[in-house]
């Protein structure tokens, strides 16, 4: 009894799950120190689209339907779509700085005008 998805198979998936908050916190305090906060806004956008399909799914599709993994990956699937969204852009970012183009890391002080203020 208890289904084909069983209470220690949601655990297992659990833990896999919740290990990608920890990437996602890591990805996202990168694109913060870029100051990319307009892609944030907009990845964040695509997380909720991608939230609303998986509890969507999570409730009203067979065999998924009101099982607790379902719930439990609905749950981490704007995690997952973020750490997608957040590296790729870092990739792009990265690029940029390497070429050397201006953007959003570089429109604040420099660091000779921060130096010089500092004394």
């Amino acid at each position: 009894t208890g289904g084909e998805y069983t209470l220690p198979f949601t655990y297992r998936v659990f833990a896999l799950a919740s290990s990608t908050e920890s990437i996602f916190i890591i990805f996202r305090a990168m694109l913060l120190t870029l100051m990319d906060l307009d892609y944030m806004m907009k990845s964040t956008g695509v997380a909720v689209c991608t939230y609303i399909a998986a509890i969507i799914v999570a409730t009203q599709v067979k065999p998924f339907a009101e099982e607790a993994i379902a719930y439990v990956v609905a749950m981490y699937v704007p995690h997952i779509t973020l750490i997608i969204l957040f590296l790729i852009r870092i990739e792009v970012l990265i690029r940029r700085m390497a070429r050397g183009e201006k953007g959003t890391w570089n429109t604040g002080k420099s660091t000779k005008s921060m130096r010089s203020a500092l004394g």
